[in-house]
Parts: structure tokens; C-alpha cells; sequence
């Protein structure tokens, strides 16, 4: 799509505004060559009527609108997709490629009229390009929110691994490759020996910074987590690339391995920073294109050789790196086209993105999130589960194996017989049950069961009633909660158990008819611990938080429920279950261990949190 997009948009109206020179030419944007308008009499970056220079610049385009895909993966809407696909490549990036490469733009090193008489030097792109797609990537991550289950009750971060090392390491040769394409071939041509020597420079130093970030940031890692990790060997790698990108053409070998191990460093911290902050980017995409291009900018205006240079560009006056004495001219300017770059980005992008969610165009549904987008979205499923996960069913393991693995993990598929044998044979919905959370006056509460109605407590409180479906298989019961609406009930604390009970029946009697587009498919699945024979009090893990008000999912009747502390639902929390017992009015008492993969997923209010329970 972003190939797609990016080349219609760059004939159309991109290439226009980044080279365009047209009878009345200005320092912001192009204003010719829309629709490869004249081609033949126009300048087209590299000479006059040169094809060659669309195709090659529409890449870089293209590469720019890219790179945000990391930051807004697994939860944007596709239409959203498309939107800031083609905004990007018809506006947004072909604006800064005027400033700095297009002749007559006021920002480059290379233009008629640059900065200060000095301009920013970015050869390939670590500003343009990368910092441009990694700061649109950080504006759309910060407005969708971070994916359900990134972030636990207290705000800190969940794993979400990966689905294939394999597949990140052979991106990473694919794009290493490709670097080389990118970077010496900036020179644009190769006619002279000054030419040959720009180009060949490039590709060592191209080498040295991506050898150098990869070795970097995996020390790194395993200086801090004591683990080799072969994604963080992957990622440096990358970052040296981007990071060197700006100045490879005028760095020397020794500065280009410094550049490259700082870019990874800064790339581990500003992922950490990020996480911190709460924004979930979930293959780093701002840090490693954003953080690390802005890097590699600023870099060049310390190691700056003058002798290079002087090689690489036609004026009179070379400023050149602050550490070879050549003052601060060439980092001031620098300095100034990275913040004006990244005002330009954040400023559009995150207006782009604000619209899109006031409309709520910006974000698929929980629903849709939750099967995956895969399924959801596009009818086509991405991912077939070599091994399944394991199913705990009354505290006993159960190989789920993969065909049930793959319908668990999506959830599209659930509540069908027709497995095999050998694993868990669901049926449809065979009943449904109410669950009720309350909230006293005074504050406290927890989760329950209902079961017999409870004396109002003094006070204004409030519940929620969520219903759920009720399915049994052969292997013992499981629970699906459907995502259905939640009835908030004013009233006593523990009146509103009573009240909730008789204010659900309507929608008990509306669930258990057929949905009216024949979707009855359900949401989550949970396997109830198993049920002592005596209560026991609320209990929690060593090191974990108390839990507060909490929301029940349970069986009525059954004596057992589950306590989930509440979280606001604009973290879009999904959360491991810590406690480990919970009381129940029925009778019973909840015990049984919640997996790494036991989550609650907040949805549209604080209040109604699901709960299902997946271990793997």
C-alpha cells in the first residue's frame, strides 16, 4: 500500500513540490512538474528531463512513508493507513526534500541560497527520510494508544514478543543490501573520479556504522539484561545505517563506527524512554528512524571533514565539523534543520492523526483488535500456529495443538465443534450467566459471583453487570464473555448485586437470541480455576498491587469469580490477573493460577474490563 499510494501521490502532486522549478520558484515548495508536467524542459533534480530522477526519488518518498507502519501496527485503521500513506508522500515528506535538496530550497548544503551561507548537509536522508517517517510514526502511535496488553495496571510494560526471528534477521540482510542502493548512490551520478571516490566512501563507511550499531547495541543489551539477543544485533545494525545515512559521504571510517555504536545506545534508551512514557511503538520505529536520524544529522556537524567536502560539493565557502576547527556554523545549522524538520512532521502529522480520531477513523474496534487484524480486516488469516498453545482447564494442561491454537489466539472460530479428537471439543452458548461488580460508597469492594441478593449498603454506590456465555466441553467448563454493552446501576453497594440481577434478565433474553447479522461469535475464553469448598479472603501475589474495586466474570451461582483492579480505558490495559484467590458469596472461593497470557482488556469505560485466561 505504501508503494501504491506513494507513486501515485508522487506523480501526481510529490515530485512537483520537491523539484518542481517553475516560473516563479520559491524556498518552501516546488511549484512545477505536477503529473511529470514538461518533463523533458524541466530540471529534474539531477539534470534536465531526466526519468531516471522520478523513479529514483519516488523511492526515497516511498521509504519515508514506510516507516511509520512499525509505530501504528496491529491497531490502526486500514482507511487511517491509507490516509496518512497518501498525505505523506503527497505533502508532508516532498516539502522537506524541497528545503534541503531541490536547488532553490533555503535549507540544503548543496542549494543556491542555504542557511546562513552554510545549509544542512543530510546526503541519503537520516533527517529528510528517516527522522521524518520515525517522528509521523511517534505522532500516530501517541493518538492510537498502545495495543491491548502492552501496558499492566500500573502502567508498566508487558512483553509482546516477536512471531519470527528468523524473518527480522533476514529483513535486516534484505535491507543492508538495499542501504547500498541508498547511500552511495546519492551521488547521483558517476561521471568523474571525485564521483567514484564519493560513492566508494559512502559504502565503507555505509559498512562500518551498521557493523558497528549492530555490535554496539547487543553489548548493550546484554550488559542490561544479561542475555545475547539477536533482535538487538538486528536493530543496532539498522540504526548505524540510518544514523550514518546524513554523512556518510564526508565522514571518516573511524567517525563512522562512532556514529554507528552511538545510534544503537540511543536507540535501546530511547525505547526505554518510550515505554516509560507509555507509548506503545511496537517495532521501534521512533527510535530507531526518529532518535537515531536526528543523531546522525547533529553528528555531521561535528565530523565534518573539510577535504571531503570540498570533494562532494560545488560553492565557494565549505564550513565543516566543529571537531576538526571548523566552528559551530555547519552544527548550528544542522541544529536548526532538525527542529525545523521535526516541528514540520510532528505538527502535521499529529493534526492528521487528532482528525482521524475525533471521527473515530484512527483505531479498529477491541473487537476487531482482539481476532486480529488479519482476520478482522482483510478475510485472510497472516499467521498458521506451528504449535499451538496450552489450554488450562480446571488447573489441568491441555495441548491445544495448532489448528486450536491458531482459532484461540484469533478467537474468530470459537464455540464450533469439529475438532479433533484429541483436543477440547466445543458447543455452542448452552447457557448464560450474569457477573457483577460493585462499588461502595465508602470505597472497597471486589468481585463476585452473583448469587443470593446482598443488603444494600448505607450510601449511594454503584455495579456493573456484564453477561456472559456459558459453554461446556468434555473436558470441563469453559466461560465466554461476549462483548456485549454493561449496565451501570446506581444504588447501594451491595444492593446493586440484587438489583443487577434483575435489571439483566432483558438482556439475558436479548443474548440468547440470534444476533441480528448472525454473528454469535464470542470474544474471549476463560477456564475457571477450581472452587475450594471453603471461602477463603482475598489474596494476592508476593510483589503485586492490591486490588481494588474489581470486575467479576463468573458462573452464578457456582461460588467463584475473578478480581481485576480497574484502569483508566484510554491505556487500553490488558493485563495479567495477579491475584490468586478471591472471595465469592456463593459459598465458594476462587483458587488457581493465572498464566503469563491471563489478561483483562479494558474496552470502552473503566469499568467493563473482560477477563480471559491463556497460557502458552
Amino acid at each position: 500500500m505504501d508503494a501504491c499510494a506513494s507513486a501515485l501521490m508522487w506523480y501526481l502532486l510529490g515530485f512537483g513540490f520537491a523539484y518542481g522549478i517553475g516560473d516563479n520558484p520559491n524556498r518552501f515548495i516546488g511549484d512545477a512538474l505536477f503529473g511529470l508536467a514538461r518533463v523533458k524542459s524541466h530540471n529534474t533534480g539531477s539534470g534536465t528531463g531526466r526519468w531516471l530522477d522520478f523513479v529514483f526519488q519516488w523511492a526515497f518518498c516511498a521509504t519515508a512513508v514506510t516507516i511509520p507502519a512499525g509505530s501504528v501496527a496491529e491497531r490502526c485503521n486500514f482507511n487511517a493507513y491509507l490516509g496518512y500513506s497518501t498525505f505523506i508522500s503527497a505533502l508532508v515528506y516532498p516539502v522537506v526534500a524541497h528545503w534541503v535538496w531541490c536547488t532553490e530550497g533555503w535549507l540544503g548544503y548543496g542549494t543556491k541560497r542555504p542557511l546562513w551561507d552554510c545549509g544542512l548537509i543530510d546526503f541519503a536522508g537520516s533527517s529528510v527520510i528517516h527522522m521524518l517517517g520515525g517522528l509521523s510514526g511517534l505522532a500516530g502511535a501517541v493518538l492510537l494508544g498502545p495495543r491491548m496488553g502492552r501496558f499492566d495496571l500500573d502502567g508498566k510494560p508487558l512483553p509482546l514478543p516477536g512471531h519470527s526471528v528468523p524473518l527480522v534477521v533476514l529483513g535486516t540482510v534484505l535491507l543492508w543490501f538495499g542501504w547500498y542502493g541508498f547511500n552511495p548512490a546519492s551521488t547521483l551520478y558517476i561521471d568523474t573520479a571525485a564521483a567514484a571516490n564519493v560513492a566508494g566512501r559512502a559504502a565503507v563507511t555505509t559498512t562500518l556504522a551498521g557493523g558497528a550499531g549492530g555490535v554496539a547495541c547487543m553489548v548493550w543489551t546484554a550488559f542490561r539484561t544479561q542475555a545475547w539477543d539477536p533482535v538487538a544485533l538486528c536493530n543496532g545494525a539498522l540504526c548505524g545505517f540510518v544514523a550514518v545515512t546524513a554523512g556518510c559521504h564526508v565522514l571518516e571510517p573511524w567517525a563512522a563506527l562512532l556514529c554507528g555504536a552511538g545510534a544503537g545506545i540511543i536507540f535501546d534508551l530511547g525505547c526505554i524512554l518510550l515505554l516509560k512514557l507509555g507509548v506503545d511503538d511496537p517495532l521501534s520505529a521512533a527510535p530507531m528512524h526518529g532518535f537515531c536520524g536526528a543523531w546522525g544529522t547533529l553528528f555531521v556537524g561535528l565530523l565534518a571533514k573539510k577535504e571531503y567536502l570540498q570533494e562532494s560539493y560545488s560553492r565557494t565557502s565549505y564550513p565543516y565539523g566543529l571537531f576538526y576547527g571548523g566552528g559551530g556554523k555547519l552544527l548550528g545549522c544542522q541544529v536548526v534543520g532538525v527542529l525545523a524538520i521535526a516541528a514540520w512532521t510532528v505538527g502535521l502529522m499529529a493534526a492528521f492523526f487528532a482528525i482521524l480520531k475525533y471521527f473515530n477513523l484512527l483505531r479498529v474496534s477491541p473487537e476487531e483488535e482482539l481476532r486480529g487484524l488479519d482476520v478482522s480486516r482483510h478475510q485472510s488469516r497472516a499467521y498458521y500456529m506451528e504449535d499451538g498453545p496450552t489450554l488450562i482447564i480446571d488447573d489441568r494442561k491441555v495441548s491445544a495443538g495448532a489448528a486450536l491454537g491458531d482459532r484461540i489466539m484469533r478467537g474468530d472460530t470459537l464455540g464450533q465443534a469439529g475438532f479433533a479428537a484429541s483436543q477440547p471439543t466445543f458447543v455452542k452458548p448452552a447457557a448464560l450467566s450474569v457477573s457483577v461488580s460493585s462499588k461502595p460508597a465508602g470505597g472497597g469492594g471486589g468481585a463476585a459471583a452473583v448469587a443470593a441478593p446482598a443488603a444494600p449498603s448505607p450510601g449511594k454506590g454503584e455495579s456493573r453487570v456484564r453477561i456472559s456465555d456459558e459453554v461446556t466441553s468434555d473436558t470441563g467448563t469453559q466461560m465466554f464473555v461476549r462483548s456485549s454493552k454493561s449496565i451501570k446501576l446506581q444504588g447501594g453497594g451491595g444492593g446493586g448485586a440484587a438489583a443487577g440481577r434483575a435489571a439483566a434478565d432483558t438482556e439475558m433474553a436479548a443474548l440468547q437470541r440470534p444476533a441480528a447479522d448472525g454473528n454469535n461469535d464470542v470474544l474471549c475464553v476463560i477456564s475457571p480455576p477450581s472452587v475450594d469448598s471453603q471461602a477463603a479472603p482475598a489474596q494476592r501475589r508476593p510483589g503485586s498491587s492490591p486490588s481494588p474495586t474489581g470486575v467479576g466474570v463468573g458462573r452464578s451461582g457456582s461460588g467463584f469469580g475473578v478480581g481485576a483492579p480497574q484502569r483508566s480505558a484510554s491505556r487500553n490495559a490488558v493485563v495479567p490477573v495477579p491475584m490468586t484467590a478471591a472471595a465469592a458469596p456463593g459459598g465458594g472461593a476462587v483458587s488457581g493460577r493465572w498464566g503469563s497470557q491471563a489478561m483483562s482488556g479494558a474496552f470502552n469505560d473503566a469499568e467493563d474490563i473482560s477477563v480471559h485466561r491463556l497460557e502458552g
